[in-house]
């Protein structure tokens, strides 16, 4: 293979990402607790002036391929920010009590992605609801790694489309939780 045709073949591999990224509905998810953690408060810590969190909004934020991003927590302050921040932000109050633990029902050997029954939280069908749309893909954040930059969000999302058989599994691991009929 020669120059010109590798540079033809990154084009055209470029060219199927950019397709199957449109062809999509990518979300960001943002779920935290402040209280009944090992470090009660720790998400809403100071980082350079700001709550620990608030880098991570900037960074989900800023990604060019989240159309929405859902934040669930208990704290009213990371609420309020999300807010404020952007439009693109849909927040959910939670409340005290789902904070607490256990989070799950462990319902057998944990062998498939249906062994651990949420006890609360977020639906699919909660999530369409307030979104008006059902999301294809969901990017999941964790408020403990403020470092996360937007280049590593976006170039994350690009390799998953990267992958011919990317979207195949996710429509079977979907089949298998139930959310396809």
């Amino acid at each position: 293979m020669d120059k010109v045709e590798k540079i033809e073949q990154s084009l055209i591999t470029k060219a199927k990402i950019e397709r199957r990224i449109k062809a999509n509905r990518i979300i960001g998810r943002i779920v935290f607790r402040n209280h009944f953690s090992s470090h009660p408060g720790r998400h809403s810590w100071d980082l350079c002036g700001h709550p620990v969190y608030r880098w991570t909004f900037k960074a989900a934020m800023d990604c060019k391929y989240l159309e929405k991003i859902t934040v669930w927590t208990e704290v009213e302050e990371a609420l309020e920010m999300a807010r404020k921040m952007s439009d693109k932000f849909v927040t959910f109050k939670r409340s005290i009590e789902e904070c607490k633990e256990p989070a799950w029902r462990i319902v057998d050997d944990l062998k498939t992605p249906t062994s651990r029954i949420p006890l609360w939280g977020i639906t699919p069908e909660m999530i369409e609801e307030k979104l008006g749309f059902q999301p294809t893909l969901q990017v999941n954040f964790s408020v403990c790694h403020p470092l996360e930059t937007t280049e590593s969000i976006n170039k994350l999302v690009e390799k998953y489309f990267e992958d011919d058989m990317a979207e195949r599994v996710y429509l079977v691991y979907k089949a298998e939780i139930g959310y396809v009929t």
